[in-house]
């Protein structure tokens, strides 16, 4: 199932969105950089690092949490990948995403809703051991990615996997647009972190290139049992 009105849609059905192009100064430019028949990897217009990558499913779902069993057990698997790539440069990968539910009133978000889970490359695990503190949080560990197992579709969620792969969970009433963007931002002393003001869609999309050969190389591999 698609969305015509989702950008993210529009994307992977192979064309342009508009996002893209007003990213891209007017330029038509992709950044696919790994798919399969069900999943899709692409950098993330305004780049956190240089390897910040948006996991999402080829079906248009609103949160990861909606995705049955074996298709979570896929996403930790290309999750590993992706460690494996990060760690080979020296970096640690840091996963959050915002999962949106099916609730008529709930509020906040990106505008996105097309779910997509963010994998970024950190220098350092000291800011990122830990999620956000504060506001109306409550966090708890949960097992993997394969939490979301246990989680209810009806309910936004936030989701946090540390360097380390321990991950954590809490429900959301209301989240501000790009919350977390703004949290690793700071952390990582960015001035950027608004994914509609970037201007990087060219540069995402020679990331994207870059990353097609070692992305398929790892995710080609057998699985590894999680």
């Amino acid at each position: 199932m698609t969305d015509t009105g989702c950008s993210l849609c529009v994307e992977l059905a192979g064309g342009p969105s508009q996002e893209l192009i007003e990213a891209s100064a007017g330029n038509t430019v992709g950044r696919v950089a790994w798919r399969d028949g069900d999943f899709v990897l692409l950098p993330s217009l305004g780049q956190l690092s240089r390897t910040h990558l948006l996991l999402l499913p080829t079906q248009h779902i609103t949160s990861l949490a909606a995705l049955p069993s074996e298709a979570t057990r896929h996403v930790a698997q290309i999750m590993n990948a992706v460690r494996r790539l990060v760690q080979s440069d020296a970096k640690h990968l840091v996963a959050f995403e915002h999962g949106i539910g099916t609730r008529p009133d709930r509020q906040g978000g990106c505008g996105v809703s097309h779910a997509h889970l963010h994998l970024v490359a950190v220098d350092t695990r000291d800011p990122f051991m830990h999620p956000p503190a504060g506001g109306d949080f409550e966090w708890r560990s949960v097992n993997g990615i394969q939490a979301f197992e246990n989680l209810d579709p009806n309910d936004d969620y936030l989701l946090y996997e540390n360097p380390e792969g321990l991950a954590f969970v809490s429900c959301v009433r209301e989240l501000p647009s790009q919350f977390m963007r703004k949290w690793m931002a700071e952390a990582l002393a960015l001035a950027s972190w608004d994914w509609r003001r970037a201007r990087d869609g060219v540069v995402v999309s020679e990331r994207a290139a870059q990353l097609l050969d070692p992305l398929t190389a790892l995710l080609d591999q057998p699985a590894v049992s999680v």
